[in-house]
């Protein structure tokens, strides 16, 4: 029997100028937006980066996070505080 085939997974799912920047509505404008360099990334990087982020655009830290969805394989926002909104790659969440 032949070896399992091994496929390296390095496509990006983060990419500049396409899906990297997301913009935040707390409360009141103005706007803030947040972004992400192109790169691959988990759910845990994602959330680790993410309270410094908030903070260098003067947003609370914990104001959303990113929650692993294994069943979908999908990543879900969960928000902290009410009238937050964002949009990502021109989605409305």
């Amino acid at each position: 029997m032949p070896p399992p085939l091994i496929v390296w997974n390095v496509v990006p799912n983060i990419e500049v100028g396409k899906n990297n920047e997301l913009i935040v509505y707390y409360l009141a404008p103005p706007l803030k937006t947040i972004s992400y360099p192109t790169g691959l990334y988990s759910a845990d990087q994602l959330n680790n980066s993410l309270p410094n982020l908030l903070k260098v655009a003067g947003l609370p830290e914990n104001l959303f996070s990113f929650q692993p969805n294994q069943a979908t394989n999908r990543i879900e926002i969960l928000f902290n505080y009410a009238d937050t909104y964002l949009t990502w790659n021109d989605t409305l969440y």
